[in-house]
């Protein structure tokens, strides 16, 4: 499961002019978000991880565990209130920009932290309702 059921992602295709359908959009959506270099993480709306590309695994301290969690669970609490907050925030369509410390990783061993902008949008479905949560972390 990619964490993308049931979402509409349409791609315009500059070459025709036309949307392209769902299921490809969803191909594409999902073939970008592997590729980035910064963390993604796609939830749903009560905050449950659902989708994390290879970035985001790198940075976890258990990669199997990560799945199903709670967003502000993966970082043992730092930040947690100032992310639920975020959520509930997007969940009412508003795009949230945060900056906080978060702890690095390496082969799951905790290495200090790294100031980080978490990026918060909703993702809404074709008749406007939020269905999912897109989170993106990046070092800066």
């Amino acid at each position: 499961m990619s964490g993308f059921e049931g979402l509409r992602i349409p791609f315009r295709d500059v070459s025709t002019g036309r949307e392209e359908g769902a299921g490809t959009g969803a191909s594409i959506a999902l073939a970008l978000l592997r590729i980035l270099a910064d963390s993604v993480f796609l939830m749903d709306p009560d905050g449950r991880v659902t989708y994390i590309n290879r970035a985001g695994l790198e940075d976890m301290p258990a990669r199997s565990a990560a799945r199903g969690q709670f967003w502000w669970e993966l970082w043992s609490g730092t930040g947690a209130e100032r992310l639920q907050a975020a959520l509930s925030a997007a969940l009412d369509g508003e795009e949230v920009d945060l900056i906080l410390d978060l702890p690095r990783f390496t082969d799951g061993v905790e290495r200090g932290f790294r100031t980080c902008k978490v990026t918060v949008v909703p993702v809404e479905d074709i008749g406007g309702q939020v269905t999912k949560v897109l989170g993106v972390v990046r070092a800066i």
